[in-house]
């Protein structure tokens, strides 16, 4: 291990492609990256707009990161009202706590190939769709108003929920029913 952090220590800041040229630490440099890229590339962005508001998703400044959420990390919407007036592809989780409530604007199309943990509710008049790949999670959260549900995807409650109805103004294919322990 002394002889590792000794390589690493000669490495001159200013030679960025030490790491190519050095026998002993190119592969550490990419052991490290081969472990940790994911968690790197994949962080949370929380929502941080004010409760009893409905204020835009477009806005950088309502999140943690300074940007706009797109689906390229986890996001979480831990309370207040957002307007989905952007449209993206959540690929990964996107979580909405109680009584957080994302409302889809008409022209808003959120195309779901993670994960949605519901605790809150989504409504409005926009379209969510639940691709194949996707999974929406139940946990006493809501689907309401006028939205578009395309799902091919699975529909079912958390851990310990029940799913009481489910309304579907399209065609669905997919699984709707209980998971994660629900009924």
């Amino acid at each position: 291990m002394r002889w590792l952090l000794r390589s690493l220590w000669r490495v001159k800041a200013t030679d960025c492609r030490a790491w190519q040229t050095s026998p002993t630490l190119a592969p550490f440099v990419a052991l490290c990256m081969t472990l940790l890229w994911p968690t790197l590339a994949v962080g949370q962005n929380t929502w941080q707009g004010a409760p009893n508001q409905i204020l835009p998703w477009s806005d950088p400044g309502n999140w943690s990161l300074g940007t706009v959420a797109d689906g390229s990390t986890n996001i979480v919407i831990p309370a207040g009202g957002v307007g989905g007036d952007v449209s993206f592809t959540n690929a990964y989780t996107l979580g909405i706590s109680s009584p957080a409530n994302l409302f889809l604007l008409p022209t808003t199309t959120i195309t779901n190939t993670g994960t949605i943990n519901l605790y809150g509710t989504i409504s409005g008049s926009g379209t969510l769709i639940n691709s194949s790949a996707g999974a929406i999670d139940l946990f006493g959260g809501t689907l309401t108003g006028g939205n578009t549900l395309l799902n091919s995807g699975t529909i079912g409650s958390g851990s310990g929920q029940s799913i009481l109805a489910v309304t579907v103004n399209q065609t669905a294919t997919g699984h709707i029913g209980p998971g994660n322990g629900g009924t």
